[in-house]
């Protein structure tokens, strides 16, 4: 396979199929479990149009057939974030995943999806805590 190690090999793969990067963000509402449902509904009532200057289209899963308590926010080419609830505390959760198809420069792919993902971050982190 030419990698001579497990980073090496994800390289490869990296060049090949692009490179995904992800983040979570979590906040917690000490003991407000209220605070976790009103801003999940606030979500999924008045979503975000940008965040970190990416046009956002939401979707709210609780409307699906199979219904799940999850806002998905499709930042387009730039990624998407996952919004759901803890199931056992005070707290909502976030799942940033950036990603860059054709890499060429896995160093400089890396980087730019690294300061992607600390924008998106910041921007999602403010969301939470509003």
């Amino acid at each position: 396979t030419g990698g001579s190690d497990l980073v090496d090999r994800l390289d490869e793969i990296a060049l090949r199929d692009g490179l995904v990067m992800t983040r979570p963000v979590s906040v917690r509402y000490e003991h407000d479990i209220a605070a976790v449902t009103t801003l999940m509904a606030e979500l999924r009532d008045v979503p975000p149009t940008t965040i970190s200057s990416h046009p956002v289209v939401a979707d709210d899963w609780l409307t699906h057939a199979d219904p799940v308590d999850l806002v998905t926010l499709d930042l387009g080419a730039a990624g998407q974030v996952l919004i759901r609830p803890s199931g056992t505390e005070p707290k909502i959760k976030a799942y940033i995943e950036v990603a860059i198809d054709d890499v060429t420069d896995i160093e400089a792919a890396r980087a730019t999806l690294s300061a992607r993902l600390d924008a998106i971050a910041t921007a999602v982190d403010e969301l939470l805590t509003r």
